[in-house]
């Protein structure tokens, strides 16, 4: 086609013709569960601890490349209204790719896998984070368009296919789960639809299998190519968050395999999501219907043979694609597993609607009631999210600004002054509330009051003061914070008189009693090192340490000659924490850190 004659008008309306009447259909109605489950967002304002109080200088150094150029489609701003109702669209879209990539035919189990898709809540966990709305709806749409490309015929498809892949996991790389099981779902139902007894059939099999895997293999050069290009140019290396600076390492050890099956159990102990009881009660009834369907069409095969073949073949892919759902364990190693990356959960249940639906009317039917109720359930916990979300913002800037009203108030306070947080809420005076929202799940929210939940974030008590229009300073180097915390081993806590304390150009608020903070670092397989900095300037110091692995219900105290640690734990996939604590010798004086927890990498 000749550039000059190509008229944008004829081609969309070309385009627009071809989407079904069905598609179209679950197109809207995933909009509308989109408003249902997200519409809080739209009009909200949220303040969260990593992103607009996280002090952001990139995400190339975590190898998303891409999430820089499209977080600065927005200017770097948290322009929530815009970025949801995106996010609503194309997250709405890739739920109608995901039906037709299952083999989805009739109106209603396109709508209601559509409505799944959207609804998941690990989204609203992933948006409150308000900076990256935007990079969580591009990032999901090209992994399943990428998916959507791969598995049509052509080089130029695959190729294209790639391209998506690789751009994905440059904007945020927990979506290649996503990936990874749907491309072992397309496998699992070309099973179902064939004789796998037929050689042609099964070298078709493997045919498409070698495909995908190339397809990985491709994405995953491009990818990294991408990445240490993208370093270059800005003359900097990645980072050792979760991992990100061992980018292309691949981990296929028995280890990685614990940590998904620890995944997995923490999804179903309902450490994830806050889910009511009856959510699983529903999972477990459409998980069986849907054992019972790939038996019932590899039995209604017409030979012994071929019954034997489609359900030995059946069954080993779908134990690969329950292994797939958490593939980002494979190749990032280092990285935790959390709400974040369950992603891929949503395309197993996806895949079970998919095979019940289309078995017959009567499990159509049943599926169709099931999803519709997981739909809800799932809305509701994604309105829940908002909500808390909401409240704690408010919570937060009241606090705020109720501990500044009494800075102000302090003699010798001036504009160069710097702000010294000691400590956190909530404290022995001051007590969280635990019920509804506050209880539910999530990532970006430590605790009740952003930035005041984390101990000693002087820097982020500063920036909720800028959101009130004013420009306060804080201290930004680590002799003044020992300074502070000095100060603050002799002062009450907040809320009563005296928990705020100048020292000249130091400002004290001291929140709580003083703890230290532990920094880790992931030496290797199961290797950590853990160090803190004590307050005290004396040498004559015991140093002893906590650790616990929850998982396997044991601890043990240990005592180092200073305030490091190196240590290897047992399991990789179990969640531990680790104490540090220092006790003045002649003293009773115990100062110890909050507990540091982690999932054993």
């Amino acid at each position: 086609m000749e550039i000059s004659k190509f008229d944008i008008n004829s081609y969309i309306a070309t385009q627009y013709e071809k989407i079904s009447r069905s598609d179209k259909i679950a197109f809207l109605f995933s909009i509308f569960i989109g408003l249902c489950a997200h519409g809080a967002a739209l009009l909200g304002f949220f303040i969260n601890e990593d992103d607009n109080l996280g002090q952001f200088v990139g995400y190339f150094t975590s190898g998303r490349f891409f999430s820089d150029i499209v977080y600065g489609s927005i200017e770097c701003q948290p322009f929530q209204f815009f970025q949801t109702f995106i996010f609503i669209l194309l997250v709405a879209a890739s739920g109608v790719l995901v039906a037709k990539l299952l083999s989805a035919k009739s109106t209603t189990t396109k709508s209601v896998i559509a409505g799944l898709i959207i609804s998941y809540p690990a989204f609203s966990v992933g948006m409150t984070y308000t900076m990256v709305t935007l990079v969580y709806a591009v990032a999901i749409y090209f992994s399943i368009l990428s998916v959507y490309f791969v598995n049509k015929d052509g080089w130029g498809n695959f190729f294209i296919g790639s391209v998506f892949l690789t751009l994905s996991l440059g904007t945020y790389q927990a979506y290649l789960s996503v990936t990874a099981t749907l491309c072992t779902s397309v496998l699992l139902l070309f099973v179902l639809e064939h004789d796998m007894a037929q050689k042609n059939n099964l070298l078709l099999l493997l045919k498409k299998t070698g495909l995908f895997f190339l397809y990985a293999v491709v994405s995953g050069v491009f990818y990294i190519g991408a990445v240490k290009l993208s370093t270059l140019y800005h003359h900097a290396e990645l980072g050792k968050n979760q991992g990100a600076d061992r980018i292309g390492s691949i981990d296929v050890s028995f280890s990685a395999l614990q940590k998904i099956y620890t995944a997995y159990t923490s999804f179903l102990n309902n450490h994830f999501f806050n889910m009511p009881s009856f959510f699983y009660t529903l999972l477990s009834i459409l998980s069986i219907l849907t054992i019972i369907v790939i038996l019932c069409r590899s039995i209604s095969q017409k030979s012994l043979q071929t019954k034997i073949v489609n359900i030995a073949l059946s069954g080993f892919i779908l134990f690969i694609i329950l292994i797939m759902g958490f593939a980002v364990t494979f190749v990032a190693p280092f990285a935790e597993i959390n709400i974040l990356q369950t992603y891929g959960i949503m395309i197993i249940i996806a895949l079970s609607v998919s095979i019940v639906a289309e078995f017959s009317n009567w499990t159509k039917n049943v599926v169709f009631v099931l999803a519709l109720l997981m739909i809800m359930m799932f809305s509701n916990r994604n309105n829940a999210q908002y909500y808390k979300a909401s409240l704690i913002t408010r919570a937060t800037l009241l606090t705020v600004n109720r501990i500044f009203s009494r800075v102000e108030e302090m003699k010798g306070f001036s504009a160069d002054s710097k702000i010294a947080i000691v400590g956190n809420l909530p404290n022995d005076i001051l007590k969280s509330e635990q019920s509804q929202p506050y209880n539910e799940i999530s990532s970006g929210y430590s605790g009740n009051f952003v930035g005041l939940s984390r101990p000693n974030q002087s820097h982020k008590f500063s920036t909720i003061m800028s959101f009130l229009g004013y420009d306060v300073k804080h201290i930004e180097d680590d002799k003044d914070f020992l300074r502070a915390c000095k100060m603050a081993l002799h002062m009450p806590i907040y809320p009563q008189k005296g928990a705020i304390a100048i020292d000249g150009d130091l400002v004290v608020i001291k929140l709580n009693e003083p703890h230290l903070t532990i920094k880790p670092t992931l030496v290797g397989d199961r290797k950590y090192h853990f160090e803190y900095t004590p307050f005290s300037e004396s040498k004559n110091l015991d140093y002893f340490w906590t650790v616990v692995d929850v998982t396997a219900q044991k601890g043990k105290n240990l005592s180092t000659s200073n305030p490091k640690l190196d240590i290897q734990f047992d399991t990789a996939g179990n969640t531990c924490y680790v104490i540090g604590v220092y006790v003045e010798k002649g003293t009773n004086e115990v100062i110890e850190s909050t507990p540091y927890w982690f999932i054993v990498n």
